[in-house]
């Protein structure tokens, strides 16, 4: 029978005290190697503020309790620095982030509250991206695609292209079609499968490219007979 009232055995921690051998760079992201051979990383940006260097102790659970409590303001730092150069999609600037080294969860948390304090807005950005690549002679296959690429929802990019009238989308793109004719032949075949091509690269589709070539020809005929 056991003697309830018998000393307990002193416990020995088997675990030598974990030191920072070494803190490399790459990329923007701080790592930092310890003894025990783990790797922490951490952005440089939070890096600079914490208390560990090269021969510090360290603990696993003081790391990430230091993060937890200063990667949030960083992250948001950084994102508001990131958006002071240009405008950008949630889902650009959660990549960033993410990219930058912070955690999904802190990333998702930053994009919601900017998102809710009306800095990030994919309808409006949607909106004056789709404006700013037809004036470039863009088609809307093209934009189209490239906004999704910048995860757009499909509800904004179908809203972007309602606010482009259909007469500003005809001018488009009768001048990128001018623009390709120049120098060509439209009665020839390989022209203007030539013309074509290029006019489908910007992201134009094949009736409207017809069409407008269609009418290019018929102003070439007309001009033929003037003089």
């Amino acid at each position: 029978m056991s003697n309830t009232n018998a000393s307990p055995m002193p416990v020995r921690d088997q675990s030598p005290d974990i030191t920072v051998l070494s803190i490399s760079r790459h990329l923007g992201i701080n790592t930092l190697l310890l003894s025990d051979g783990t790797e922490l990383s951490l952005p440089h940006a939070l890096f600079l503020k914490c208390p560990w260097r090269s021969g510090s102790v360290i603990s696993l659970e003081a790391f990430q309790k230091w993060v937890e409590k200063h990667e949030y303001a960083s992250a948001l730092e950084r994102a508001g620095h990131s958006l002071s150069s240009r405008n950008r999609t949630e889902k650009e600037l959660r990549k960033a982030l993410i990219h930058a080294g912070y955690s999904e969860n802190c990333a998702e948390k930053v994009v919601d509250r900017l998102r809710r304090a009306g800095y990030l807005d994919d309808s409006q950005y949607a909106s004056a991206f789709a404006r700013q690549r037809a004036a470039l002679g863009y088609g809307e296959n093209r934009i189209r695609q490239e906004l999704r690429m910048k995860g757009i929802p499909e509800d904004d990019i179908l809203a972007a292209f309602a606010e482009l009238s259909e007469e500003m989308q005809t001018e488009i793109i009768r001048r990128a079609a001018e623009k390709a004719a120049r120098g060509k032949d439209l009665t020839s075949y390989k022209d203007r499968q030539r013309i074509k091509a290029a006019l489908a690269r910007r992201g134009f589709d094949f009736d409207s490219i017809d069409a407008v070539l269609a009418e290019l020809s018929d102003c070439s005929e007309d001009d033929m007979y003037t003089d």
